[in-house]
């Protein structure tokens, strides 16, 4: 069911997705060839990067997580901000 006051933005997205699959790079037969061993590795997988630029990304990514700490630490840290 979808929202018209939500057709804009919500909407638009969900045609975007809707008109791009299947058009996805890379193989669908060689990630399948990657993941199905994942199960039995001696150390269980959170994430398995599978494309060219997956492997950067996520090694970019603790990065801008520790950046975002760090910048915002005196902001989350306040004692202006109490929780019941």
């Amino acid at each position: 069911m979808a929202l018209p006051d939500y057709e804009a933005t919500a909407g638009a997205v969900r045609d975007g997705l809707a008109a791009d699959d299947g058009g996805q790079p890379g193989d669908p037969d060689k990630a399948a060839r990657a993941v199905l061993p994942t199960p039995a590795l001696p150390n269980s997988l959170r994430r398995l990067p599978l494309g060219d630029d997956a492997g950067t990304a996520m090694r970019a990514h603790p990065a801008r997580v520790a950046s975002d700490a760090e910048s915002t630490t005196d902001i989350g840290t306040c004692p202006a901000i109490t929780l019941p």
